[in-house]
C-alpha cells in the first residue's frame, strides 16, 4: 500500500525539494506552508496521512502548535509526526519530544535518514487487533461512505465508566470486559453498525435499530430507559466475581438524523469533529443522558469553521472584533471604580459567537497571542478616548489567557505595548483566569512578577473555580482576587456558602489584595457582600457589558447607579 505524507514547510525551495524526493521514492505527498494550512489539508482528506513531516518555525501557526492541535484531537492523536528543524534548537527539540513527536531530524536533511525515519514511525499493518482500530478514523470513514447520496444516520454514543481502574486490567479481565460490552451491543442492536473505542470504552451506534425496528428516541425518558436496559444487561452478562470491577455508569448521547440531514460529502469531516466533541463532553457527565434533536437543539456552528474566520478577522483587524465594557463599582459609595474590557465577536458568517467558544478555539489553534494582542489594543484605544471626558474612566482591566503567560516574552511585550499608548501602568489591571499550571510555572510566575514590577495590577479571575493551592497563591504578586459568580447563587439562604465567600474576602485582605465579586444581580446580594467587607463588584445589578458610547454616558451622569 502506497505511503501518503503531509509536508509542512514555509521555505518554498525546501518544500519543493522534499516533495520531489518523496515522490521519487514512491510516496504521495501533500504540502502546506504553515500549521493552519496543514490542518485544512487534513480536514479535507477522507483518509489520514501516514506521516506528517513538519518544520518548527513557521508564520501563522508553527510546528509545535500544529503538533499540540493534532495531539488534542482524537482523530489525529495517533498520526506519526517527524520534525525537521535547524541545528542547535535544543529546547525546541526537547519540547517536541515531550509533545509526542515520533522522530527528529536536523536540517539539511539526509535522504537515507529521512526514509529510515519514515519507515520507523509508520505502524506496521496488522500490529493492532481489529477491535482497537483507530476509533476516530473508523467513525470518519463510516460517515464518508455510508448513505453517500442521503442524509447521515441517527447516531447513539455510549460511554461506559467503571468503578475499577479498567485501563490497567491485566490477564483475562480486560478481554472479558470487551466481550461483555460486545455481547450487550449484539443483544440490544441488530446488525453490526457500531464502532468501539477500547481505550476509553466509547461506542458509536449507527441507525439505532433494535429487534423491533427503529428505536425512535424522541425524549430523554426513552433515552434514559435505553440506558438503564443496557446497564442491566451489562451486569447480567458480566462474570459474578468481576461485578465489582464491571459495575458500569453508562452515559448516553443521541444525535437525531434530522440535525445532520443537511451535511453531505466533504462537510462530514467537520461533522465528525463536532460529534467527537459531544462524546468528549460526556466524559464529565457519568451516567447522564444527552438528547440532540432538531426540536431541542441545533448543532452550533462547527468549531472547524471558527479558526480560519478568527485568523481572517485578526489579520484584517476587522471591526467584527470589538470590546464591551462592564463597570466595576466601589461597594462602599457606589462610584465607578473602573471597567473590564470583554471580548466580542460578531462574525458575518456565524453571527454573534460567545467569548467562551471563540477564545477557547483560539487557544486550541495557537491564535490566542495575536487575538489577545488585537483585543487589548482596541481596549487601550477606547480607554484613551474616555480619558478626554470631564469624568474619566479611572481604571481599565483586560483578560490575559493562561497560554499567553506561558510565553517567556509575553510580559515584556505587553509592558511595551501599554507604554506605547502612554497609559499609566497603575491604571491598568491584567486579569488571569485561575490556573495552577500558570500560577505554579516558572514562566508564568516570571511574567506575573514583571507585570507587577511595572506598576500594573494583577487579578486572579474566576477565583474559586480553578483549585489553585493556597501555598501557590500566597507566592504570587497579586493585587486583586475576583471571586467567581457561581458563589453568589443561593448565598442568602446558604450559611456554608456565605462562610466560603467570607473566607475568600478575608483571604484577599490577608495577601494585601482587593476583593471583587462578579455576577451581582440584586440588592440582597449587594448588601450581603457589603456586610462581608468586599471592596468592589460588577454585574447586571448595575450594568451588562456595554459599548464604549454607552459607558461614556454613564461616566458623565451624576448618579448613574442604584446604591
Amino acid at each position: 500500500m502506497k505511503i501518503k505524507a503531509l509536508i509542512v514547510e514555509d521555505d518554498e525551495t525546501l518544500l519543493k525539494n522534499l516533495k520531489r524526493f518523496l515522490e521519487l521514492e514512491g510516496i504521495d505527498a501533500d504540502t502546506a506552508t504553515n500549521g493552519l494550512e496543514a490542518l485544512e489539508v487534513i480536514q479535507q482528506c477522507k483518509v489520514l496521512h501516514d506521516v506528517v513531516i513538519t518544520d518548527l518555525n513557521m508564520p501563522q501557526m508553527g510546528g509545535m502548535q500544529l503538533v499540540n492541535v493534532l495531539q488534542s484531537q482524537s482523530r489525529t492523536r495517533d498520526m506519526p509526526i517527524i520534525v525537521i528543524t535547524a541545528f542547535g534548537q535544543k529546547q525546541n527539540l526537547l519540547t517536541a519530544l515531550r509533545s509526542g513527536v515520533k522522530d527528529l531530524l536536523e536540517k539539511p536533511w539526509d535522504a537515507d535518514d529521512l526514509m529510515a525515519s519514515i519507515h520507523r514511525v509508520i505502524p506496521v499493518p496488522g500490529s493492532e487487533p481489529a477491535l482497537s482500530d483507530n476509533y476516530a478514523n473508523q467513525l470518519y470513514d463510516y460517515l464518508f461512505n455510508v448513505a453517500s447520496a442521503g442524509p447521515l444516520p441517527s447516531i447513539l454514543f455510549l460511554r461506559f465508566s467503571f468503578s475499577g481502574q479498567v485501563k490497567t486490567l491485566a490477564g483475562s479481565m480486560r478481554p472479558a470486559l470487551l466481550s461483555t460490552i460486545e455481547a450487550v451491543l449484539k443483544e440490544v442492536f441488530t446488525g453490526d453498525q457500531w464502532i468501539f473505542n477500547k481505550d476509553d470504552f466509547s461506542v458509536a451506534v449507527f441507525d439505532c435499530e433494535g429487534g423491533s425496528g427503529e428505536l425512535n428516541i424522541d425524549s430523554k425518558a426513552k433515552l434514559k430507559s435505553l440506558q438503564s436496559r443496557i446497564a442491566r444487561l451489562f451486569l447480567r452478562s458480566a462474570p459474578e466475581h468481576q461485578l465489582a470491577v464491571f459495575a458500569p455508569l453508562v452515559a448516553a448521547i443521541f444525535v437525531d438524523k434530522s440535525i445532520l440531514a443537511s451535511h453531505q460529502g466533504s462537510e462530514r469531516a467537520a461533522v465528525v469533529e463536532r460529534l467527537e466533541s459531544i462524546v468528549e463532553g460526556a466524559k464529565s457527565g457519568k451516567g447522564k443522558v444527552f438528547l440532540y434533536t432538531d426540536d431541542s437543539i441545533k448543532l452550533p456552528s462547527l468549531r472547524l469553521d471558527i479558526p480560519s474566520l478568527i485568523n481572517r478577522a485578526v489579520q484584517a483587524k476587522s471591526s467584527e472584533l470589538s470590546i464591551a465594557w462592564q463597570p466595576q463599582i466601589n461597594l462602599a459609595d457606589g462610584s465607578i471604580h473602573g471597567a473590564e474590557a470583554l471580548a466580542r465577536w460578531d462574525s458575518p458568517e456565524l453571527g454573534f459567537v460567545s467569548p467562551e467558544k471563540f477564545i477557547s478555539v483560539a487557544e486550541d489553534w495557537g491564535l490566542i497571542d495575536k487575538l489577545g494582542a488585537l483585543l487589548r489594543d482596541i481596549a487601550m484605544e477606547e480607554f484613551l478616548a474616555m480619558q478626554a471626558l470631564e469624568v474619566a474612566l479611572p481604571r481599565m482591566s483586560f483578560n490575559v489567557s493562561p497560554f499567553e503567560l506561558l510565553d517567556p516574552s509575553f510580559a515584556k511585550e505587553l509592558i511595551e505595548r501599554v507604554r506605547s499608548y502612554e497609559i499609566p501602568f497603575e491604571m491598568v489591571t491584567a486579569e488571569i483566569t485561575e490556573s495552577a499550571s500558570v500560577l505554579e510555572s516558572k514562566d508564568g510566575l516570571n511574567n506575573l512578577r514583571l507585570l507587577k514590577d511595572s506598576g500594573m495590577g494583577l487579578a486572579v479571575d474566576d477565583f474559586g473555580s480553578g483549585f489553585t493551592s493556597l501555598g501557590a497563591l500566597s507566592e504570587q504578586p497579586l493585587t486583586e482576587l475576583k471571586i467567581d459568580r457561581s458563589y453568589l447563587s443561593g448565598i442568602s439562604d446558604n450559611p456554608k456558602l456565605l462562610a466560603v465567600v467570607s473566607n475568600m474576602v478575608n483571604l484577599a485582605e490577608d495577601i494585601d489584595a482587593i476583593s471583587v465579586v462578579e455576577g451581582i444581580e440584586d440588592k440582597e446580594q449587594l448588601d450581603i457582600l457589603r456586610g462581608l467587607g468586599c471592596d468592589y463588584g460588577q454585574g447586571y445589578y448595575w450594568s451588562k457589558p456595554i459599548p464604549m458610547a454607552d459607558l461614556r454616558i454613564l461616566l458623565q451622569s451624576s448618579d448613574p447607579f442604584p446604591r
